[in-house]
């Protein structure tokens, strides 16, 4: 990838991969997911804390599962399950002596083309709030493109495939010479999935 074409240029993860202390954590009162989806192509849930103390965005975890790499596809209520399992364990694992019910997810922010899977989710953890995720892309990027200048978002070592498509998430060459900023479909189904999270925070 040649730096013209990379959209987010200024990540590494020196600087924007950062653990979650129990500080940290006893700064987020809400937790966020942002949610892309695919049959064959990968379903990412990409889970940020909003640090009112330190006025950033914080990553949490991830859950990624891709049905062309893995030969196996799942249905929605599959993936609605472990949306399930994911949310529990991430309120498991943030618990701590001033949070001892842990972080309770408060938003999810999905695909708007994901209906089936809203509607499962919807029904298999009634107390988070479904919102269809605002899927201007060139806006979007610009928004994260500032949160990481502005040293405003951070991301989770556990956000392994988000960290590896920050390397890899890149404009189209040929339309960039012409003067249009188009992503490359490729290597952005977490990038996605932040990108609806931030536009919804």
């Amino acid at each position: 990838t040649g730096i013209d074409e990379l959209i987010y240029y200024m990540f590494n993860e020196e600087d924007y991969v950062q653990e979650l202390t129990e500080d940290n954590i006893n700064n987020i009162n809400h937790l966020y997911i942002g949610v892309d989806y695919g049959q064959m192509n990968a379903t990412a849930y990409e889970c940020f804390g909003l640090d009112e103390v330190d006025k950033c965005v914080r990553g949490v975890d991830e859950y990624y599962y891709s049905g062309r790499d893995e030969g196996k596809q799942k249905s929605p209520s599959d993936y609605a399950k472990e949306f399930k399992d994911f949310v529990d364990r991430i309120q498991e694992e943030t618990k701590t002596k001033k949070k001892p019910e842990g972080l309770k997810v408060k938003y999810a922010f999905i695909d708007p083309s994901a209906k089936g899977l809203a509607e499962e989710i919807k029904r298999t953890c009634p107390d988070i709030i479904i919102r269809n995720a605002k899927n201007d892309v060139a806006l979007g990027i610009s928004r994260v493109q500032k949160m990481f200048s502005f040293k405003r978002l951070f991301l989770s070592p556990k956000q392994k495939h988000l960290i590896q498509e920050e390397y890899q998430y890149e404009y189209d060459k040929d339309l960039l010479d012409k003067g249009k900023e188009v992503p490359i479909k490729k290597n952005d189904h977490c990038q996605d999935a932040k990108r609806y999270l931030i536009m919804g925070i």
